[in-house]
């Protein structure tokens, strides 16, 4: 049997078993983040999008010094982690996209020059604080990377050139693609080799580099949208060859992201090793919203019919028409 048929048997084995053989504690879980979800009057929107338009639901986001939120004179957000507020360079991408959205260019371009300000001389867009999500027993050291954070920055830096005309941001995008194509574990590009080996030619961006691959989702679709911005605004063949290269990724693994009753943040639940003390999916509600706008968008700009039925079985999930 060839092995790309083996791989895909084994795919939908592990998402079809998965589903059926939930434990207790995930069904607890599930059951808590649908009650947030309709408690809260979540509602994901759907997107005709488009890479000269408003990002997503953005025109919506606002910004103000709140919680772990401070602007800086700037009126930039800066986050606290620990005692210290910091430059996050996904919260920064996001604010200049609700700006963007907004109408307000001056916010835009604030955004798009303090990436550059954050941006390392190789293309990254480094955090520079530690950070430890929650399938690791260590912190990330100051300095790790993100392939959300380049995908995101592509995103700010494709409008901020598109609108301003500034070879700036045309550059720093071009060093964010090259970053973003650095292989594990220097930088986010890896395969689904951590599912079946016979899927080493299928790429995936990750959000947190770990070890085995966790393969989240929201991340990697934010950098998928990102690489259709940088094509699709710069023309640019190499980020229009990795869109579609990982828009067959996304077809590929999708299904397993599915849980029968909610949507999943990762794959860890299935690379996670043996050896250790099982974890169930990890779920949140506000992550199953933002799962269904992104998936919403790539379908408006695939066409792909799967991320139409995803897209509408997970609303179903929580009570929203599709």
């Amino acid at each position: 049997m060839r092995p790309l048929l083996v791989a895909s048997i084994f795919l939908a084995a592990c998402s079809a078993a998965y589903s059926a053989e939930l434990s207790d504690a995930a069904r607890q879980s599930i059951a808590k983040e649908i009650k947030i979800y309709e408690d809260s009057k979540m509602v994901a929107g759907s997107f005709d999008y488009s890479s000269v338009g408003p990002y997503l639901s953005y025109a919506k986001k606002s910004f103000r010094t709140a919680g772990r939120i401070k602007l800086d004179a700037d009126g930039l957000p800066m986050v606290r982690y620990g005692e210290e507020f910091q430059y996050n360079p996904v919260t920064i991408a996001q604010f200049g996209l609700a700006k963007d959205a907004q109408g307000d260019i001056s916010g835009l371009k604030k955004a798009a020059d303090k990436l550059i300000d954050l941006q390392r001389s190789d293309g990254a867009f480094p955090y520079y604080f530690q950070f430890r999500p929650y399938m690791m027993t260590a912190n990330y050291a100051p300095g790790w990377v993100s392939g959300m954070a380049q995908g995101q920055a592509l995103s700010v830096l494709s409008r901020g050139w598109k609108k301003t005309g500034d070879n700036r941001y045309l550059k720093a995008g071009n060093a964010a693609l090259s970053f973003l194509q650095v292989k594990h574990p220097d930088g986010p590009m890896t395969t689904l080799a951590d599912l079946d080996p016979a899927l080493s030619n299928y790429i995936f961006f990750e959000e947190y580099i770990t070890d085995p691959h966790t393969y989240t989702l929201n991340g990697y679709m934010f950098t998928l949208i990102g690489l259709y911005d940088w094509s699709t605004i710069t023309g640019s063949k190499t980020a229009n060859r990795l869109f579609k290269d990982g828009i067959k990724t996304l077809e590929k693994i999708l299904p397993l992201y599915d849980l029968g009753n909610f949507s999943s943040y990762d794959l860890y639940y299935i690379t996670q090793p043996k050896y250790l003390v099982q974890v169930p999916p990890h779920v949140a509600a506000r992550y199953h919203k933002v799962h269904l706008e992104l998936l919403s968008a790539l379908y408006s700009v695939t066409h792909v019919q799967l991320f139409h039925e995803v897209d509408s079985r997970w609303r179903k999930y929580v009570n929203q028409a599709p």
